[in-house]
């Protein structure tokens, strides 16, 4: 994938191309009213990456050796955490209200998105790709300290939604280190390891 110099947060071009730079592909230009958001991956033969139209997102599918576009719909969240392997995307969100969620079925071309079974409030959840993990069936994600105003401290939390049946089933609050964010999710063995940005590890089961 080849940009023009300096475009970080506006793109509005690319050129795909062999890693030589000695063969391109196609190239793909936005329309005016286009950019293109800056999360854009391959997956098996299509190049997948979310486009932002006068106020909407849209999710949009090329062949990666035509450009041709395949698949174009219309999303309601456009941070996610991906599953290449399973082909989906998976997003939960909340800003000082009840979670959402939006989960993406490429290979079925398919997107469910509502409300969990059992609705939580979040303070500030907004699946941040260094911070989720999609294991199985449980989806994890943090609740951040600040809300949106950014006066209030808020406890931190860790939690997972259960993506085949949409429910939220597992949260924990940090009373320990109430104020530090978290850096890391891992679950292995049955066990799941949290670690905060002072470096605290925490292991529970789930």
């Amino acid at each position: 994938m080849n940009f023009k110099a300096w475009a970080f947060d506006e793109i509005d071009y690319f050129r795909c191309s062999n890693i030589l730079d000695n063969g391109t592909y196609f190239e793909y230009q936005c329309l005016p009213q286009e950019t293109i958001l800056p999360s854009i991956f391959k997956w098996t033969d299509k190049i997948v990456f979310t486009l932002l139209r006068e106020g909407k997102f849209l999710l949009t599918v090329l062949n990666y050796l035509s450009g041709e576009k395949v698949w174009e719909q219309e999303i309601s969240h456009p941070i996610y955490s991906l599953s290449l392997a399973r082909g989906l995307l998976v997003s939960i969100w909340s800003n000082n209200q009840l979670s959402n969620y939006q989960i993406v079925n490429l290979d079925q071309r398919k997107i469910e998105s509502g409300v969990p079974a059992n609705t939580v409030f979040f303070h500030n959840v907004q699946t941040p790709h260094h911070l989720d993990l999609l294991f199985g069936d449980r989806f994890y994600f943090a609740d951040n300290r600040d809300s949106y105003a950014g006066e209030q401290k808020n406890a931190v939390k860790v939690g997972f939604l259960n993506i085949a049946d949409k429910r939220i089933e597992f949260i924990h609050e940090f009373h320990e280190s109430p104020t530090s964010p978290l850096s890391e999710i891992v679950e292995h063995n049955g066990l799941l390891y949290v670690r905060n940005a002072d470096d605290e590890l925490f292991i529970m089961e789930v």
